[in-house]
């Protein structure tokens, strides 16, 4: 059995044709020696070259100096970032669990007394 007629949609209105529409395909290149920097006309240490996302030139200490230390802070925000989407998700789900009845409290009412 079918369950979608020819030609119609999923809520039963006819489905139509158009023209195909044309696109226009826009890229940036945000990293390389040609890259924005955090202080324009400034130039950016040797050791950050524009090959990692989110690379402006700004480590005005020289902490990602050594290539072991860079490797390092490179997976430490990772898993930062792994560690932020997980908060985000616990703090949506007990939102909706508490929103269709589960005994979960509120993000923000976890801790009160």
């Amino acid at each position: 059995m079918m369950l979608l007629q020819r030609n119609t949609t999923a809520f039963g209105a006819r489905a139509t044709r158009s023209a195909p529409k044309a696109v226009r395909s826009v890229s940036v290149r945000a990293y390389g020696p040609d890259r924005p920097l955090w202080y324009p006309g400034n130039p950016a240490p040797a050791w950050l070259d524009g090959t990692l996302a989110g690379d402006y030139g700004f480590d005005p200490l020289g902490l990602s100096s050594d290539p072991a230390t860079l490797k390092w802070m490179v997976q430490a925000e990772l898993q930062n970032a792994r560690w932020a989407m997980l908060g985000a998700a616990g703090v949506l789900l007990t939102s909706i669990g508490a929103a269709v009845g589960l005994p979960f409290p509120e993000w923000y009412e976890a801790g009160a007394a």
